[in-house]
């Protein structure tokens, strides 16, 4: 028994521990932190790519619009309103979609940054909601009307642009969190990188040692 337990475990040894590459690859946990790790990659991406388009949506739009009044204003107040009205419909679209990815982000990698960042979303997400339900309706009704110049236009008008302030400054705390979240590194995937080492490196020190016991 003895003398083939020392041809046994050496060969196990070789194949598990040698031929099939580092310490983590037989690791319990490793195609399982595999996964995870490109879904929040993939994750992270999609948030990235949907906060530069939201928040640059944003600085375009405002640029635009200003330019156009200093250049002409005749041209501005026709132009304007459809910018604002093709900007609120791809602004909701990006609203969803950077709140649904920051929620799974959230629910996949529990972290501090990741609940603000969501919260910042959410925020912005709210504005948008209430400058395309409740403010550019009531604006167009006016402008139609041919009211465009009254004291309720312009009062509609400063809301509207409040909110749209107020969502830029938000999207951009929120480009800041987004830089700090991916520059941490959260605790909770190495200490499950070094938990993986020390089972793979007790499973591959384990036949040796019975070996040289044997």
């Amino acid at each position: 028994t003895s003398h083939r337990s020392l041809q046994v475990h050496p060969r196990l040894h070789l194949l598990l521990c040698g031929r099939i590459g580092s310490r983590q690859d037989f690791s319990p946990f490793s195609r399982a932190a595999t996964f995870d790790a490109i879904m929040r990659y993939g994750l992270s991406l999609l948030v990235m790519l949907v906060w530069a388009l939201w928040l640059g949506g944003l600085m375009t739009l405002f640029l635009s619009v200003t330019r156009l009044f200093a250049n002409d204003r005749a041209i501005a107040v026709v132009a304007a309103p459809q910018l604002f009205n093709a900007f609120e419909r791809y602004q909701i679209i990006l609203a969803a979609v950077a709140l649904l990815s920051a929620a799974v982000w959230r629910l996949s990698e529990p972290r501090e940054l990741l609940t603000i960042l969501f919260f910042l979303f959410a925020l912005a997400s709210v504005g948008c909601v209430i400058s395309s339900a409740m403010i550019t309706p009531k604006m167009q009704a006016i402008r139609l009307a041919g009211h465009s110049s009254g004291p309720q236009f312009r009062a509609l008008h400063g809301q509207s642009m409040a909110i749209y302030t107020i969502d830029a400054a938000l999207l951009l705390i929120a480009g800041f969190v987004l830089a700090a979240v991916m520059v941490s590194r959260p605790r909770s995937s190495s200490t499950d990188e070094r938990v993986s080492s020390a089972h793979a490196a007790w499973f591959c020190s384990a036949p040796l040692s019975r070996e040289r016991s044997t």
